[in-house]
């Protein structure tokens, strides 16, 4: 699949697996999941594949078949990307431990467009990097509102004390 990807300069989709293994039979995801682009690939001395990828637009899965080499394929919907939305000031905490948790990650973070005022940006990111389980990353991937999804990590976090342990 990645081999194809390279060649045609197309990307695939990235699911959240809900039951199987990533490695033998297909397994189970999750409905909605994340377009990839690839950045950049190497071959590495163990002949393996190295890949760089970059997460897009949002997607549901609408119906898909497992191919005889365990390959999904989907037919899928996109979902439209959510508006920019200001950041309220309440949240200012949020914006510093996401500061924080950039300058410790450092790549590929300081190439993107930080935009620390927008909620959807800032809700994201918080999802993307902090040390959650799986499912609940996936909870927060398809939440449609980026204020619902900036007011659910504030709680978590004042809840569980996280800002604590970074």
């Amino acid at each position: 699949m990645i081999s194809k990807c390279i060649k045609d300069k197309s990307g695939f989709g990235v699911c959240l697996i809900r039951d199987g293994e990533e490695v033998g039979g297909a397994a189970t995801t999750y409905d909605v999941g994340t377009l990839a682009e690839i950045e950049d690939w190497d071959q590495l001395p163990d002949g393996l594949l190295g890949v760089s990828v970059r997460g897009g637009q949002r997607f549901r899965i609408m119906s898909s078949e497992v191919q005889s080499d365990q390959l999904t394929l989907a037919r899928i919907e996109l979902i439209d990307f959510e508006q920019e939305t200001p950041l309220d000031d309440k949240y200012k905490i949020l914006v510093e431990l996401l500061q924080q948790i950039i300058v410790q990650q450092a790549w590929p973070y300081g190439d993107l467009e930080q935009k620390f005022e927008d909620a959807r940006w800032v809700g994201y990111r918080l999802a993307e990097l902090l040390p959650l389980p799986s499912t609940l990353k996936q909870k927060y991937l398809e939440m449609d509102d980026p204020v619902t999804r900036i007011e659910n990590l504030s709680t978590l976090l004042e809840k569980t004390d996280l800002r604590e342990q970074l």
